[in-house]
């Protein structure tokens, strides 16, 4: 028995340290081939600029299939909507497209402030918007079973390995039969 919870935890570790590494990959790609670029559209001061950048992310977000759906793995929430989010980009992609390019500077201003508007989040520091959890999307619900298995496959290992320890009470017995010898 005691082996069997041995093997138990060092497969439930192997899993959380899988599930994490997919996570912590999962989430730097998305740093980088999409929230990146948002965050540069959000930032440029032209408009051929921004919808380059703009263009960029987009790109991703179509070649990963990241236009329709929902990134919580429970339950759906209006944050999580990926539908919203990416009609929101591309929308803002095609009036980059279209805009006129003889508009004053004031016209070319507001609306680069608009998009930076749509793309940003403010609050205690600001952030490109994007749904709850998107880099793991659609693995959201695998992951999360991955990690409840593995937490329960610890919890379970590890009751079986202290199962098997000599209760406290026997061994406080054996010390006062010692003391009064």
């Amino acid at each position: 028995m005691k082996r069997l919870s041995s093997l138990l935890v060092l497969v439930s570790l192997i899993v959380l340290t899988f599930s994490f590494a997919f996570a912590i990959v999962s989430k730097i790609q998305f740093e980088q081939n999409c929230r990146g670029f948002l965050k540069r559209a959000a930032d440029a001061s032209t408009i051929t600029l921004a919808e380059q950048e703009l263009g960029r992310a987009l790109v991703y977000l179509e070649d990963n299939n990241l236009t329709s759906g929902s990134t919580h793995a429970v339950y759906e929430t209006p944050s999580c909507d990926l539908d919203f989010w990416y009609t929101n980009l591309k929308t803002a992609h095609d009036e980059l497209v279209n805009f006129p390019s003889d508009s004053d500077q004031l016209t070319i201003s507001n609306h680069l402030m608009k998009l930076r508007e749509t793309i940003l989040d403010q609050g205690e520091k600001i952030k490109v918007t994007a749904p709850r959890g998107v880099h793991l999307y659609p693995y959201q619900l695998p992951e999360l079973t991955a990690i409840l298995s593995g937490l329960a496959g610890l919890m379970i290992g590890f009751l079986g390995l202290c199962g098997h320890a000599q209760p406290a009470t026997e061994n406080l017995d054996g010390l006062e039969n010692q003391s009064k010898r």
